[in-house]
């Protein structure tokens, strides 16, 4: 048995653990429940289970915040592929030792009316009663009242801020985020007067010698602008924004053919 076939075992057994915990945590949930409860397809969640896959490194992730742990990025990715650790290290140099959430927290991002706050808890000016009552209403006061109430959330001298910094989430949540805040706070009218900015193109392109120069060069920009921008003292204020970066094909592997090919 070669090295990597010995990885990918490891790899499995490490998932189908997971799988057991969650049996045991939601005891009179089928498997489809339990996929359903954590995000996560059935079918991959039945092939974890069954031991009939190597599971990515979002699917390790993900049974690893669902069963309470958190974790740094680095350590999801020695667990999930020793074999291209330097590799995925690199591509996720920017977010690299950023803890992966699991637990209470987890669960509440996934929830759009509870993530809306939770974002606005989340930066470093945190925010208040007052904003969060403008912004979303009465029924956002009460979802920040439940989230102060399990200790997700403190308030101090008015200021509300997680009890959790610089956290970040498995890949489907970090999706679902970006595409609720670009479908419901992108203000196309604002465009062309320095406060926001959208960009979106399609091409065809050798997706192999591509996506790996095109991810390169999104990080390396997204770490420009953590680093002299969203971190640095010189821009510190109460405005909240996001920003986000995506690039992925239009295609579903097996939905190319051969003669496209």
């Amino acid at each position: 048995m070669t090295e990597e076939q010995q990885k990918e075992i490891s790899n499995s057994v490490l998932a189908h653990q997971c799988v057991r915990e969650l049996k045991g945590k939601f005891p009179k949930y089928s498997s489809a429940q339990i996929a359903k409860e954590i995000g996560m397809s059935q079918p991959t969640f039945n092939r974890i289970e069954n031991g009939q896959t190597n599971p990515s490194l979002n699917s390790i992730s993900k049974l690893l915040s669902a069963i309470g742990k958190s974790h740094k990025i680095s350590a999801a990715i020695e667990i999930a592929n020793p074999s291209l650790a330097s590799t995925l290290k690199e591509n996720l140099s920017h977010n690299l030792e950023t803890p992966l959430i699991g637990g209470e927290l987890a669960k509440y991002f996934t929830i759009s009316e509870y993530r809306n706050i939770l974002l606005l808890a989340l930066t470093r000016s945190g925010t208040t009663k007052d904003e969060v009552q403008g912004e979303y209403g009465n029924a956002g006061i009460k979802n920040l009242e439940e989230m102060l109430k399990s200790t997700l959330l403190h308030e101090t001298r008015g200021i509300i801020r997680a009890n959790e910094n610089k956290v970040t989430f498995d890949q489907d949540t970090l999706r679902d985020s970006l595409v609720d805040c670009i479908a419901k706070k992108y203000d196309a009218e604002k465009f062309g007067n320095n406060e926001n900015w959208l960009s979106f193109q399609t091409e065809s392109v050798n997706k192999s010698k591509a996506m790996s120069l095109i991810r390169s060069k999104l990080q390396r920009v997204y770490k420009e602008i953590k680093e002299e921008i969203l971190y640095s003292p010189d821009y510190y204020g109460n405005d909240k924004v996001f920003v986000g970066m995506v690039a992925d094909s239009l295609l579903k592997d097996s939905i190319i053919s051969k003669e496209a090919n």
